[in-house]
């Protein structure tokens, strides 16, 4: 009898098994995953934009200093401060080109998505993920040269190693893309609610797209000004950013880690709040020409070590009272001392409490630092310099290039 009833429950097991082989597919489905089906592209659009936004060191390490906005005597900002590799230097190298790429992945899976689902009910999403791309691109092209566009982003159509192109191709090839994007905004379809700048608005998405046009355009004047006069004349006559309300930005949140200020948030790390500051280059060039500006980005921190490294402490803004450090130095004790550097003034603080850089002007607690400062993409100040040098050109940019700049620096 118990033989009977093991062989009966075997036979239960093998035969039930492969009665429902058929519906396997269906039982080893999540029916809650994510697919392009059901996925909305928005999200996809919103984690792109904050991802390229919030660049944080990708912009400090190597950009900010080696372009001597920023000056620093710690070791690892030493990659642009002195153009002396130090520390992870290789994945500092790379910050602009891996978080750009992965912006761009995120904006072609919006597209894909959008598309698979309903290219006319997405048509805005699919519109600004277009224009974001040629805003990240340029931002890659002009951090390194030739890289992979033509066939970048394509790893679902089997392109996992794609070529590089020069950058004198990729340049008209984005002004060809973004007159193209501009174009397919839709004022009747759904708006893009993923959009962290505009919440979708489609009028202030043509500003900023012929906007960037112009700063695309604007890089050519000195290897394509027949292309570069075309495109600019183009975007000023369609209508560019026209007061400071049209401004890109994205602002922190500091609700969560991944939304604070990624700038910030590096500032704010002990080292680089003790040791990094405004460089000797820019606050010499506003006190020389009296930049009403330079009060409102720069303060020297109370005297004394502890005061240096109190982060709630704001400092004074004088204008009169800023001084950049100069850079290329460092605090080893070696010839490249900061103590040694011509002009030094020394520290601030009594003994056992000296701040080696406390004399210098940091960037201003109340600007700069702050966890949901916002990040800025493009700004109608940035555009209306760029239309003031077109316009000396000769160009026919809506106004002389007094008025622009005017408009640029008011």
């Amino acid at each position: 009898m118990r033989k009977s009833l093991i062989y009966a429950a075997l036979t239960t097991v093998l035969f039930g098994t492969s009665c429902s082989e058929q519906y396997l597919d269906q039982i080893n489905t999540n029916p809650t995953a994510a697919s392009a089906a059901n996925l909305n592209p928005n999200y996809l659009l919103t984690d792109a934009q904050l991802n390229f936004a919030n660049a944080g060191y990708a912009q400090l390490l190597y950009p900010a200093t080696a372009i001597q906005g920023l000056a620093s005597t710690f070791n690892y900002y030493g990659n642009g401060d002195k153009y002396v590799n130090a520390g992870g230097f290789t994945g500092y190298q790379g910050l602009i080109f891996g978080q750009g790429y992965t912006s761009l992945s995120r904006l072609q899976q919006a597209i894909d998505v959008a598309n698979a689902q309903s290219a006319t009910r997405y048509a805005n999403v699919i519109a600004v993920s277009n224009i974001m791309k040629v805003m990240i691109f340029q931002r890659i092209t002009d951090t390194y040269g030739d890289i992979p566009y033509s066939q970048a982003v394509q790893a679902t159509q089997g392109i996992t190693t794609p070529q590089y192109d020069k950058q004198q191709d990729i340049y008209p090839a984005l002004l060809t893309q973004l007159d193209a994007a501009i174009a397919s905004l839709s004022t009747t379809a759904p708006v893009a609610s993923g959009d962290l700048l505009y919440a979708g608005n489609v009028a202030q998405w043509k500003k900023l797209g012929y906007s960037l046009m112009v700063r695309v355009a604007m890089r050519m004047t000195k290897v394509n000004p027949t292309l570069a006069r075309t495109y600019t004349e183009k975007a000023a006559a369609a209508g560019t950013m026209a007061s400071y309300s049209d401004n890109a930005f994205i602002r922190g949140d500091i609700a969560f880690g991944d939304t604070q200020n990624a700038t910030t948030n590096a500032l704010l790390t002990t080292d680089d709040f003790r040791e990094v500051k405004w460089s000797k280059t820019l606050i010499d060039y506003l006190n020389k020409t009296s930049d009403p500006r330079l009060g409102a980005i720069a303060e020297i921190p109370a005297a004394g070590r502890t005061n240096n490294a109190n982060q709630a402490l704001v400092g004074d803004n004088t204008p009169s009272l800023q001084r950049g450090l100069p850079n290329g130095y460092d605090q080893t004790g070696g010839a490249y001392d900061i103590s040694k550097s011509p002009g030094y003034p020394g520290p601030t603080g009594n003994a056992g409490d000296l701040a080696p850089l406390g004399n210098y002007s940091r960037p201003r607690l109340a600007v700069y630092i702050q966890r949901n400062a916002p990040n800025f993409l493009l700004t109608y100040a940035e555009t209306e310099l760029l239309l003031a040098e077109a316009a000396s050109r000769g160009w026919s940019v809506g106004s002389n290039a007094a008025t622009h700049y005017a408009n640029g620096v008011s």
